[in-house]
């Protein structure tokens, strides 16, 4: 290590003498680097004589006093000075030893909360977002699929029978049932007397139903074939209506509700 560190040496002792302050001693064209860096941090700022040289003297002299304080500690070895005062402060030594533990604290400040996050990232996205989600999950859902076309394509006609019997139900269940309409029910509410239309669209339905109005204030419901009805409410408040609608032919019904407001 001492050749690299002759050559640092060297080019730290002589940059120097590329950025020596332009006023002093009146020689402005001294300071080469600060020229140079013009373009970017604009001119050298006016200083005066005493500034400049209380800087370049102070500067100095505390490099001599370290150099100094270095040879009295160290010259020539661990001499008795530098035993003296590592009996006197210890922990400072300990500290210095350590490298002011540096070390440590940049491995608690930026290691390990990388480290974890990069952990943290490894688990989820990839052990469980990529791993188990998008690799393994399409997986299972091509394996639950086959195995669902292989239970129905068995090459057995009683299983197809049977699953054409159950497709057949559902479709009957599902024409028969009588449903409620896509959106809410139509309200318009003049005074106390409140009209509802319970039509599922513009258009009347394909066969008779039956419709049960319940508005919700304690009076007997309204029963009939017709999606439409009046109700006059004794007082104002806030009323929920249930509506039923029955298909007689099927036997199956559907309902549904929705709230009021009478002024």
């Amino acid at each position: 290590m001492v050749g690299p560190l002759v050559v640092l040496a060297i080019g730290a002792a002589l940059s120097g003498m590329l950025g020596i302050p332009g006023a002093l001693f009146d020689h402005a064209d001294w300071n080469v680097l600060g020229h140079w860096l013009e373009p970017v941090l604009e001119a050298e700022p006016e200083v005066s004589h005493v500034t400049e040289l209380g800087v370049m003297v102070g500067a100095t002299a505390l490099a001599l006093i370290g150099i100094g304080l270095a040879y009295v500690f160290y010259g020539g070895g661990y001499r008795e000075p530098a035993r003296r005062f590592a009996g006197a402060f210890p922990g400072l030594v300990r500290l210095a030893q350590d490298k002011f533990r540096i070390d440590e604290l940049y491995d608690a400040l930026i290691i390990r909360p990388v480290k974890r996050g990069a952990q943290l990232l490894y688990t989820f996205v990839d052990r469980i977002i990529i791993d188990k989600i998008l690799v393994e999950g399409v997986g299972v859902i091509v394996d639950v699929f086959s195995r669902v076309a292989r239970a129905v394509q068995g090459g057995d006609g009683q299983r197809y029978m049977a699953v054409f019997a159950i497709g057949v139900a559902l479709l009957v269940g599902f024409a028969s049932q009588p449903t409620a309409p896509f959106t809410k029910m139509k309200v318009t509410s003049t005074g106390r007397s409140v009209e509802i239309d319970a039509r599922r669209g513009p258009r009347a339905p394909t066969r008779p139903l039956e419709y049960t109005f319940d508005f919700g204030d304690g009076r007997p419901v309204v029963k009939g074939m017709a999606p439409e009805a009046r109700h006059d409410y004794d007082r104002p408040g806030s009323y929920t209506v249930h509506i039923t609608v029955r298909d007689p032919r099927w036997g199956t019904e559907d309902g549904f509700k929705q709230k009021v407001e009478v002024q």
